[in-house]
């Protein structure tokens, strides 16, 4: 859009000083054209320019290839909980980012304000996290703790998150629950039937 302010200002000073003449077929005075000069956009220095491609990057450079969500305080005995539900709810060839992902969702819920409001508190919460039911929890929840699970849950405390905030997870080939349909799917995460999870959120208008 032209500005009128500037063209009005011009074609005052051209018709003063005598300046103007009449176009060929427009009763209008034809005024000569006005350059104007875009203002000068400072060169940006190597550093700044730098920080700037890395602000608008996504930012899913994570171990887990992950975006970062909070970082959350824990205790050690805290710690410890979240890296036995890893350890239970992942089988050993689970991708890490799987791992991750499964400790993201315990401290989603914690975040949530739906969940009860400490990891030891969401973890063993009952019948949610299956490998703390009192029939698994000998063979699933105790026991050695492997190092995968342990940086796993470090990362997910760290602020890692590779399912973008979602609170709810299963394995589709072994259980099809059916609250996952009133939820949204987020994605999918694994390489084979016994380490995969199906991630799911709260739809938009319920978050």
């Amino acid at each position: 859009m032209p500005n009128l302010a500037l063209t009005g200002i011009a074609s005052f000073v051209l018709l003063v000083a005598g300046g103007a003449t009449r176009g060929p077929t427009s009763g209008a005075p034809q005024l000569p054209a006005l350059r104007v000069r875009p203002p000068a956009v400072p060169e940006m220095t190597e550093p700044a320019a730098k920080a700037t491609a890395e602000a608008v990057l996504p930012a899913d450079d994570t171990e887990s290839g992950s975006r970062p969500a909070a970082p959350m305080r824990a205790s050690a005995a805290d710690l410890e909980v979240l890296a036995r539900i890893v350890k239970g709810e992942c089988p050993p060839s689970t991708p890490f980012a799987g791992k991750v992902a499964v400790a993201a969702v315990a401290l989603n819920r914690v975040r949530s304000g739906r969940f009860p409001m400490s990891v030891r508190a969401v973890a063993h919460q009952p019948k949610q996290f299956s490998c703390y039911n009192p029939s698994n929890r000998a063979r699933l929840y105790e026991g050695p703790i492997p190092p995968d699970a342990w940086k796993a849950a470090r990362a997910a405390l760290n602020g890692e998150d590779p399912t973008g905030g979602c609170m709810f997870f299963f394995n589709p080939y072994l259980v099809q629950p059916g609250w996952a349909r009133r939820l949204e799917f987020a994605k999918r995460i694994g390489t084979a039937r016994s380490n995969t999870h199906d991630f799911y959120r709260y739809k938009p208008l319920e978050r």
